[in-house]
């Protein structure tokens, strides 16, 4: 059986998406969860009870140097981030040993691969206002011209060899 030959460059384009989406974890499905679970307890919104000046749930915040003066997290640079440092350290390991928590070694890579694509984080999609899309014309949509009321129907009008038909003029979509 022979592959068409479309498909092999959608195969390529698809595994180089793939492996690009393999290198940076999302930040809201995969890296808040852990440092949610493990971290937010001590270095999160709660002034309080935060431990080191370290507030890990804001970029901006995460990125300014702690009370020892070593940077949590070093975009782009996963070996220069205590953050990394500290939760893989035995001597001394984040989070404390008294709390039982413990991140497995699946999530450090998260948290690895994240720092090395930038620390990009993201609001959760609750919390940003939604945009109205743009309209979609009929050209820009793949349609070619605008000449007809539906793309659709230029479309197949088009697939079966024919001309598509111009809209009225003061007609919906002219």
């Amino acid at each position: 059986m022979r592959l068409p030959a479309v498909l092999p460059p959608i195969l390529l384009a698809a595994s180089v998406l793939a492996g690009r989406a393999a290198d940076a974890p999302d930040f809201v499905r995969e890296v808040r969860p852990i440092l949610a679970t493990h971290c937010f307890n001590c270095h999160g919104f709660d002034a309080g009870a935060r431990k080191a000046g370290l507030r890990l749930d804001e970029r901006a915040a995460a990125l300014l140097p702690a009370k020892s003066g070593a940077h949590a997290i070093v975009p782009g640079h996963p070996e220069a981030s205590e953050l990394l440092l500290r939760v893989t350290d035995s001597a001394d390991p984040m989070p404390p040993a008294e709390t039982g928590k413990r991140l497995s070694a699946g999530e450090v890579d998260i948290l690895r691969r994240w720092i090395a694509a930038g620390a990009d984080y993201r609001p959760h999609w609750a919390f940003t206002a939604p945009a109205r899309p743009s309209p979609r014309s009929a050209t820009s949509a793949g349609f070619g011209n605008r000449s007809t009321a539906s793309p659709w129907r230029g479309w197949k009008r088009r697939a079966c060899g024919r001309r598509p038909r111009p809209i009225p003029p003061g007609s919906y979509g002219a």
